[in-house]
């Protein structure tokens, strides 16, 4: 892969072939964030990204899209039982929830489960509680 950015074929790749391989992996880094990510992976400070720095950035573009695709993951899940976007879960939106896939349970359930994840204590479970379980 790292080949294929080395336009110029000297071992290393510039910030122009950089955005390259943004693009490439259809992200649009600003000029700024572009001269970042180079500071950070230039190990050797010559401007340039070699081959094993490279694979550092690679690595950790792909991590972060998975912590991306995970969150939005969890998005979408909470999304599904704060069904009326109010930005937090209630024991009747779980109630409701667990109804439409089939399953009763009372508001008493739906309320000790709510006590189990609710971190502040405000009777519901907002995204931070929800991330958390």
């Amino acid at each position: 892969a790292f080949l294929c950015f080395d336009l110029e074929k000297k071992g290393k790749i510039s910030s122009r072939d950089l955005r390259k391989v943004m693009e490439s992996l259809e992200l649009k880094p600003t000029e700024d964030e572009i001269e970042q990510m180079i500071n950070v992976l230039d190990e050797d400070s010559d401007f340039l990204i070699g081959p094993e720095e490279f694979f550092k950035l690679i690595y950790s573009l792909q991590a972060r899209q998975n912590l991306l695709e995970t969150e939005q993951d969890m998005r979408d899940a909470f999304r599904m039982v704060d069904t009326e976007s109010q930005g937090y879960i209630t024991a009747k939106d779980l109630s409701q929830f667990y109804a439409s896939l089939g399953e009763r349970i009372s508001m008493e359930q739906a309320q000790d489960m709510i006590r189990m994840v609710d971190t502040d204590l405000d009777g519901r479970i907002d995204f931070q509680d929800f991330k958390a379980v």
